[in-house]
């Protein structure tokens, strides 16, 4: 594996790593500030975006456009709930500026890395070679 190959594999296990603290830590503020009544909703999140980010690891295209959308959306409603809690608390609302940065990098990386590219190409040939 050269390189290129190899630091796009781990921008993106990166960037999947970092997604799953957050995921985790959405669930648990979740889980105490509501209680186990929505906690379907981010199990099921986890599910659908976990295949999601499987898809996209084997080279599928569409998943990696698929994540840069709900990546940037995820960064656009962080900032606008920075906004909306900034009456509230300035530190939660600096929360939610970090989580909307770290949303857009995110974004930005696995929209544009070279390296991300080549590592996707390298996984799609990898996976679409028929078994002998």
């Amino acid at each position: 594996m050269d390189a290129s190959i190899r630091k796009g594999q781990l921008i993106i296990l990166a960037i999947v790593a970092v997604w799953l603290i957050i995921s985790f830590l959405s669930t648990f503020v979740t889980l105490f500030s509501f209680g186990p009544a929505r906690l379907w909703r981010d199990a099921v999140q986890l599910l659908l975006s976990g295949a999601l980010w499987y898809c996209l690891y084997r080279g599928q295209t569409w998943a990696r456009w698929l994540m840069v959308f709900f990546l940037a959306m995820a960064g656009v409603l962080a900032l606008i709930g920075s906004l909306s809690v900034l009456r509230i608390s300035s530190g939660l609302s600096l929360i939610f500026i970090g989580l909307g940065a770290i949303e857009f990098v995110s974004a930005g990386l696995l929209g544009a890395s070279k390296d991300v590219t080549t590592f996707l190409a390298y996984q799609a040939t990898k996976y679409s070679q028929p078994s002998s």
